[in-house]
């Protein structure tokens, strides 16, 4: 039930943006998908530490490769994230 009062809550609150927006279409696109960029390093972090803990995953947790990838592959988002921060500043 609370799944979908938050589904209902999150496509209400991008109903409301698309329509008080005066700008197209297309960019309220590019700027949402510039957020999810500045967003998943952040999400990221959590997944991380979050996977790495056993009161969390269990038997699951991340082992010394798998954190290792994990840690290459969240540099890579900050890089990534990075990049866009700089492009979009200068």
């Amino acid at each position: 039930m609370e799944s979908q009062a938050a589904c209902i809550w999150g496509i209400g609150l991008g109903a409301t943006v698309a329509v008080v927006a005066k700008g197209s279409p297309i960019e309220l696109i590019i700027i949402a998908q510039a957020l999810t960029v500045l967003v998943a390093p952040f999400l990221g972090i959590i997944l991380f530490l979050l996977t790495r803990r056993v009161d969390v995953m269990g038997d699951l947790k991340n082992g010394p490769l798998q954190t290792t990838l994990a840690l290459l592959g969240l540099l890579t988002i900050f890089a990534m994230s990075s990049q866009l921060v700089f492009r979009l500043l200068g």
